[in-house]
């Protein structure tokens, strides 16, 4: 598996998407691997808080900091989930 790095994109209405693309993945036959968090406004702002904590910088590098280049450093889920942080979770195999 070729290990891809996160994305991070700024929507419209004031929320981000995050995402990777995991390539050649042996648990699905050699491919692809997608997958992408978006969070509202108000679940951006809680992201921005609570990364801030520990960490410093803009977003992007906060993101780093914290889970890794290839968002592998920790559970990014589980993260979430414990720090009450909601998100919409989209992910395919492609």
């Amino acid at each position: 598996m070729k290990k891809g790095t996160f994305w991070l994109n700024e929507n419209k209405n004031g929320g981000v998407s995050i995402g990777i693309e995991d390539y050649e993945v042996e648990a699905f036959g050699g491919c692809d691997y997608e997958w992408i968090y978006t969070f509202d406004t108000a679940n951006t702002l809680k992201l921005i808080a609570t990364l801030s904590a520990n960490n410093s910088g803009s977003l992007e590098q906060m993101i780093t900091e914290e889970f890794g280049i290839h968002l592998d450093k920790k559970s990014m889920k589980m993260w979430l989930d414990q720090n009450d942080i909601k998100y919409e979770f989209n992910s395919w195999v492609h």
